[in-house]
């Protein structure tokens, strides 16, 4: 049986001295170049690439100098191939680090599993290195020793992700050094302590072959020294490709978010069409606003504002695909430029992110509910870049203008320009005679008396060349276009006499409640106007025959002279209701700031009763608090059985919706009031009950 012996090791002082330095090197330069990135705030393939490249093989030198340093008693050599192929490991798991750091989101979890993963590929570079020594023997290893080693790598490993997270905004060079330092060090450590771990054996045959000193391996210097100034100059390319990058993004880039900016559909949109339709692909573009976020801003602050930007550019971005483009547009609006089949539905696109959109988003440990509004259009190839860009923008504002979140899809008859213009005019000419105008009215049911006693006034406009005119288009342009106070006037106006022709039909209805423009309350005589006409039909506000909704939308625009207006409508007698409560935009504060009388739950906030045990809880508190507060709460968009019969245990409440009966014109209220009248004045226990 063969005997072998184990030969001594030596080391070059000055050649340890300079892998640790190259280390130290190494670390300082890979410091610098996260903090380039950081200061860039995204990170492009190209980029994660050259990072990854010179962390990799800035370790891959640190540990190959110190293999120079490091010679036995015989001659060695090294294959080159093997030496090479160490690089592979730690080239492949830098590139996670800086994946994790940049392209997701920072947990806890992924740092362990990558911290694991850079460990297992600097030891992989490490024993794959020492596999590359060629000699007449063979390498066993102190296992002990050996294992310690690859967590000492680990734990590096992690400590390498705490300092590039933590100190990635950092410029203070001094204090770059020393964290270099240390993390030099720390490498260090782990390729002499798996140095530590080897023994070189050669069979007792060969002991004539062994110097008496170590024998060199000079010809790996030129190596080495080649790698070192070859890391020095692609960090240098790689710094002042940043820095191009860095200038590039100040006018392409949004620093926020890290999107791409307004300047970048300036300038490369039509290329980007074209290159779809080349490719025969229909692009989508999909234009999504954050609605009320000026309210969030002044609600939570400026900082939460920037937050949840960010959350919803990253929420945007899960929406889309590998070759879709999501730009921050302007502001709190984002624009996506999507690549469809030509049998795709955008339709079923736009729903989808209306769905993802819709989820709660969680900043410093507090929810907040936002909602989206989405404008969507499909671009023809003949259309201008400014035309492709004005669709989709007229779609967002149709939107808008609906008041309720929701998707449009761009119709060029209905959402062009000109329609906008065609309608200014005949609202002139239907507001000139008030003409084409008329009132529909929705009932209120008392649940616990199962009676009508009230009703919302709606307004309709059915023009000659328009047509049917949906409300959520015409209101926004009067008041836009200076036109919704007469038509508020006139609204008032002929729901006074009707509500005075029924009580004198003794029909039952006591009270109408009219819906007040934000234009309202930010006019002077708006107030004055509503008090000349009560006056004009010697009719007294406290009788509580007309109810006056407001939005608190409407009344913010100009908080303290909205709520001023509505204190002196109260003043007056009129018994005011906040609309849309509990969409998401409602707060306490301005129950506390406005004189309400009736709160009205928003159908959206209907929808998920009683299906949804938060909607019945929070359904349950709010009637509580209602009575509390000498409050009447109205729930609206009642349309089925199910909530009707779960609607029944809160008796106090009222209840509105098409379960109870549509807007209908006078004549069709009227007679609907008539069946009640026959049903002894009560609605039908079948029915209702």
């Amino acid at each position: 049986m063969e005997q072998w012996i184990v030969i001594q090791e030596f080391y070059n002082v000055k050649l340890v001295i300079a892998s640790v330095l190259i280390a130290i090197l190494g670390s300082y330069l890979a410091l610098e170049l996260n903090q380039k990135i950081s200061s860039l705030g995204y990170l492009n393939k190209k980029t994660l690439l050259l990072a990854s490249f010179i962390l990799g093989v800035s370790v891959w030198s640190m540990h190959f100098i110190g293999m120079s340093a490091f010679s036995l008693p015989i001659h060695l050599s090294y294959n080159w191939r093997l030496m090479l192929l160490s690089m592979v490991p730690i080239l492949a798991t830098t590139l996670i680090v800086f994946y994790t750091l940049y392209l997701t989101t920072y947990k806890w979890w992924k740092i362990l599993l990558s911290g694991l993963l850079l460990g297992i590929g600097i030891s992989s570079m490490h024993y794959i290195g020492m596999k590359a020594i060629n000699f007449e023997g063979f390498i066993q290893y102190n296992w002990t020793t050996f294992f310690l080693s690859i967590f000492v790598a680990t734990l590096i490993s992690f400590l390498a992700f705490w300092i590039f997270h933590s100190f990635r905004y950092i410029k203070n060079r001094g204090l770059l050094l020393s964290v270099a330092t240390l993390l030099g060090l720390s490498v260090s450590s782990m390729h002499y302590l798996g140095m530590e771990a080897t023994e070189f054996c050669l069979p007792v045959g060969m002991s004539s072959e062994i110097e008496d000193g170590p024998v060199s391996s000079y010809h790996m210097y030129g190596f080495i020294f080649t790698g070192i100034i070859f890391i020095i100059l692609v960090f240098i390319l790689a710094y002042l490709h940043l820095g191009r990058r860095a200038l590039k993004r100040l006018a392409y880039q949004d620093l926020l978010t890290g999107l791409y900016n307004r300047h970048w559909v300036n300038k490369y949109f039509e290329s980007r069409m074209n290159s779809s339709f080349d490719k025969n692909k229909q692009p989508i573009l999909i234009l999504s606003d954050v609605d009320n976020y000026k309210w969030i801003n002044e609600t939570f602050g400026y900082e939460t504002g920037d937050e949840l930007l960010q959350l919803f550019a990253h929420r945007l971005r899960e929406c889309a695909e590998e070759k879709d483009l999501v730009i921050r547009y302007d502001g709190n609006q984002f624009l996506m430029i999507k690549d469809m089949d030509l049998d795709y539905s955008e339709e079923a696109e736009a729903k989808k992110m209306i769905d993802i959109l819709s989820d709660s988003f969680t900043i410093n440990d507090e929810s907040i509910k936002v909602t989206s509004t989405l404008g969507v259009a499909l671009p023809n190839k003949k259309d201008s870049t400014k035309k492709m860009i004005r669709s989709v923008e007229q779609a967002l504002k149709f939107g808008k203008d609906q008041v309720r979140t929701t998707y449009t899809i761009f119709d060029e008859e209905l959402h062009s320009e000109k329609r906008e213009i065609e309608m200014v005019e005949a609202l002139k000419q239907a507001v000139e005679h008030m003409d084409g105008f008329y009132l529909t009215y929705q009932p209120k049911i008392h649940l616990k008396y199962r009676s009508v006693r009230s009703a919302e006034v709606l307004l309709r406009w059915n023009d000659k060349s328009l047509g049917q005119v949906s409300p959520g288009e015409f209101i926004p342009i009067a008041e836009k276009n200076g036109l919704i106070q007469p038509i508020t006037m006139w609204v008032i106006e002929t729901a006074i006499l009707q509500l005075k022709e029924w009580k004198s039909n003794h029909m039952g209805i006591n009270a109408l409640s009219i819906n007040l423009s934000a234009v309202h309350f930010q006019l002077e005589e708006s107030n004055e106007k509503i008090n000349h006409l009560f006056q004009k039909y010697h009719i007294d506000p406290n009788d509580g025959s007309i109810e006056f909704e407001i939005t608190e939308s409407a009344v913010m625009k100009n908080i303290d002279r909205g709520v001023e207006m509505v204190k002196e409508l109260k003043g007056q007698g009129f018994t005011i209701a906040l609309d849309d409560f509990g969409t998401g935009l409602s707060s306490l504060m301005y129950l506390k700031k406005l004189p309400v009388d009736t709160l009205k739950l928003d159908k959206s906030f209907m929808d998920g009763v009683p299906t949804i045990k938060k909607d019945n809880i929070l359904l349950e508190m709010l009637v509580n608090m209602s009575e509390g507060l000498g409050m009447t709460l109205i729930a609206e968009g009642i349309e089925t059985e199910t909530q009707h019969n779960f609607l029944k245990k809160f008796g106090s409440v009222y209840v509105q919706g098409y379960y109870y009966g549509k807007p209908m014109t006078s004549s069709e209220f009227q007679r609907y009031l008539q069946d009640i009248i026959t049903n002894n004045d009560q609605l039908s226990e079948q029915n209702y009950g």
